[in-house]
């Protein structure tokens, strides 16, 4: 959501994202997806029940922390591998 034009504006652009039903919706599907993707690869696999608002210079985006553990052995390139095939 476009960031608000001052304080007041601002802080309500934010709520309105967090109560858009839609938004929080499709944020969780993303989130399902990220799950299932990182699933083959990691253990103890965790993502925080409710997104919350990310202060961004010109926006707000939803957000959740993910959580996981990695086989020894794990590079970067075999995360991005499992979330970019």
């Amino acid at each position: 959501a476009a960031r608000g034009t001052d304080p007041v504006s601002d802080r309500a652009a934010a709520e309105a994202l967090a109560a858009s039903a839609k938004d929080v919706e499709e944020h969780g599907f993303a989130i399902q997806s990220l799950l299932a993707a990182l699933a083959p690869i990691a253990s103890d696999l965790r993502a925080d029940p409710e997104p919350f608002r990310l202060q961004l210079p010109n926006l707000w985006h939803l957000a959740t922390d993910v959580q996981a553990t990695l086989p020894v052995g794990t590079t970067s390139l075999d995360v991005a591998d499992a979330l970019h095939p």
